[in-house]
């Protein structure tokens, strides 16, 4: 490091953005409106420091970072030089925003001041081309490699920060119109405490990496990482020398772990620098970095204490995140006069990318500077444990034919917790879910935009402890349910309010009903005693009529709906735990004998084809199809192209087997086959 008065005179001229750095300067200017303020925050704290005032909780959070790093003398040194800056600097030449330079040091700069930019922060961060958002799909599915845009742009500025896409808060429920004014807040209790284990298995040299004369082609990693706001031991590789394009060079087995630690929950925020190997790091600088961690961990625990922050379409851990690996690249570039960092990444995931990293555990980050290198990171700790009814989704590639298609992605934890496997449905281009929630019963919906899930939004006064059903009619998603009174309910939704709630007929059930679409006419069906009734009417012009559709004692539990060309097919448990087909006219039934549960099978009907989920006696699910392509009135009775093929498919992925409590619920959506339901403790 430089002595104190050097690092101050870097200090001004990187504020008034005329830092040495091409690269700093990129990143410090690249920032929207509100750019760089927590580092403005941190030095106008620093500043109150020295006037002995006492810093908000916000401004102490970033100060302690300063202290990692410099003596508490020089932390009110820096006070004062940012201070002087902002008093003389030209108009528009600060790096930092007006609404921290303006205020006076006799003004503090808190949490709730924050809160209030964070919805532009939040926007600026989604628009930075060095941001990226990994979806649950896609890491569920193994789709890990990274946009070429968002890799070029970590070559400008020399920084990157990679989190999680969800959404934290109401505001996609909100932007769908429901007129109702209640979230419902139904989070997963905080689970024990599990292993959290990160290590780097090797990396590819997609570019060499050289001093700015081109003489030196060796290169190490460094990471600090935490896991829960527990901080991780500082990590530094081995000297990799002579690498050249093309190489894979593999870590050391005694020195690849940059992460192990015991986790009860929060986030696991890793930082992850390539240097090139001409200068070894002090002390300070892990001690920096680790700070850093910590302070955005520290800073999101403080917005979402009592209420959480509305950060959209950036999660708040990402624009804190982004935010704060900016006062990185400041500090690095105040402290040091050297040149051999080549690029730093800031990584923010959550439990639930833990769990899918459980069964998915391969990951490419790309380090974009100097050099381009693709890093290979594995997690090697354990799946955080959910309790008992926790909502998980799998999916896979959906051909268009008669086969199993694709295979399945891992399982991703949804946040959420019910007591009946929740309903499934795509509607006007998205996936919606209704489920009830575990705390009173009370039915909420949620909208999945192919990024993240909306926050769940109560439905009227629905409540129900049965799985309901969902079914597109006439451009409106319709809902039925069972409630409290074993009365059976139907409603709609139609993009923007849901429709009153209604009994239907003068069905009771102590099941779930279910809802198909067939031919333009909408079929439910329900069981009551141990009949099948089953009901058609078309939207707005023809009342549901009610036909009974089994035999008294012959449906044990709730029945399944698929459909042919023009009429529906009715599915349901027996009393030997056979499962029986019943085709339309006259409700014959034919029996799949080589099948056995003691749940509800359900079905989805996809184009030509039904597709059947049921729980074997193993209790494992199995999905099978018929091809129903033909009409029905080719034949005097059902034939085999109507029948399930005796064949079914264990829904798996590798190690890991789909065992719920009850079976999923199933729909095909943007090509890809979703299966929805709650877990076993």
């Amino acid at each position: 490091m430089q002595s104190s008065q050097e690092r101050i005179e870097r200090l001004k001229a990187m504020l008034t953005g005329r830092s040495s750095n091409r690269r700093t300067g990129a990143a410090l200017a690249s920032s929207g409106e509100l750019g760089n303020l927590l580092l403005g925050v941190a030095l106008h704290g620093a500043d109150r420091l020295r006037e002995n005032r006492l810093p908000t909780d916000l401004e102490m959070a970033l100060v302690a970072a300063l202290h990692a790093a410099i003596d508490g003398e020089e932390v009110k040194a820096w006070g004062a030089a940012y201070r002087e800056v902002v008093q003389s600097a030209d108009p528009g030449t600060l790096v930092v925003p007006e609404v921290i330079t303006s205020r006076p040091s006799s003004s503090g700069y808190g949490v709730e001041d924050l809160a209030e930019v964070i919805p532009q922060l939040s926007q600026e961060a989604g628009r930075a081309a060095n941001v990226s958002l990994l979806t649950a799909e896609d890491l569920a599915a193994g789709r890990i490699q990274e946009d070429a845009a968002f890799v070029e742009a970590m070559r400008e500025t020399g920084f990157a920060v990679t989190g999680g896409a969800r959404y934290p808060g109401t505001t996609a429920a909100a932007a769908a119109g429901s007129q109702d004014t209640g979230t419902a807040q139904n989070p997963a209790p905080a689970a024990d405490s599990w292993r959290v284990r990160l290590e780097m298995e090797n990396f590819y040299v997609e570019r060499a990496v050289g001093d700015q004369g081109g003489g030196r082609d060796e290169i190490y990693f460094t990471a600090a990482a935490s896991a829960g706001g527990k901080k991780g031991e500082p990590f530094v590789s081995e000297e990799f020398g002579k690498v050249v394009k093309g190489q894979t060079r593999t870590f050391s087995s005694n020195n690849k772990v940059f992460l192990d630690q015991q986790c009860s929950g929060g986030l696991v925020v890793a930082s992850i620098q390539v240097w090139e190997a001409d200068q070894s790091n002090a002390a300070w600088y892990a001690n920096l970095q680790k700070a850093l961690n910590t302070t955005i961990e520290r800073i999101d625990a403080l917005l979402n204490n009592p209420v959480a922050i509305i950060a959209d379409p950036t999660p708040l851990p990402v624009t804190i995140a982004y935010e704060v690996t900016k006062v990185f690249v400041a500090l690095m570039d105040a402290l040091r006069n050297d040149d051999d960092l080549s690029d730093t990444r800031t990584f923010v995931l959550s439990r639930d990318d833990m769990a899918i990293l459980t069964h998915q555990p391969n990951l490419e980050w790309n380090f974009n500077g100097d050099g381009h290198h693709i890093l290979r990171v594995r997690y090697t700790g354990e799946r955080p444990v959910y309790p008992e009814g926790s909502i998980e989704i799998i999916s896979r590639a959906q051909p268009t034919g008669g086969t199993l298609g694709g295979a399945w992605s891992v399982p991703i934890p949804l946040g959420w917790k019910t007591r009946a496997t929740p309903a499934l449905a795509s509607y006007r281009g998205d996936l919606y879910t209704v489920f009830s929630r575990s705390t009173d019963n009370r039915l909420v919906w949620s909208r999945y935009d192919g990024t993240a899930w909306s926050t769940p939004r109560i439905i009227g006064s629905a409540a129900s402890d049965r799985p309901c059903a969902l079914a597109v009619h006439q451009d409106q998603l319709h809902l039925m349910y069972t409630g409290g009174d074993s009365k059976v309910y139907h409603g709609w939704f139609d993009g923007q309010q849901w429709s009153p709630l209604q009994p239907f007929l003068d069905w009771k059930t102590g099941f779930g009903p279910a809802l198909v679409e067939v031919h333009n006419h909408l079929w439910a069906a329900a069981t009551g005693g141990n009949t099948v009734y089953a009901a058609k009417w078309k939207q707005n012009v023809t009342g549901p009529v009610t036909r009974q559709a089994s035999p008294s004692g012959a449906a044990y539990g709730a029945p399944a709906l698929g459909s042919s060309t023009f009429k529906a097919i009715l599915d349901h448990r027996q009393s030997d735990d056979s499962i029986c087909s019943r085709f339309p006219d006259n409700w014959t039934g034919r029996e799949v004998r080589s099948w056995r549960t003691r749940h509800a099978p359900t079905v989805h009907h996809s184009g030509s084809y039904d597709w059947m989920a049921h729980i074997g006696t193993d209790g494992r699910v199995y999905l099978s199809w018929r091809d129903t392509h033909k009409a029905y009135d080719e034949y005097p009775k059902p034939k085999t192209e109507w029948e399930w093929t005796n064949r079914a498919e264990v829904i798996e992925q590798g190690t890991w087997t789909c065992t719920p409590l009850e079976t999923p619920a199933h729909t095909t959506h943007n090509r890809r086959l979703y299966a929805i339901y709650h877990t076993q403790a």
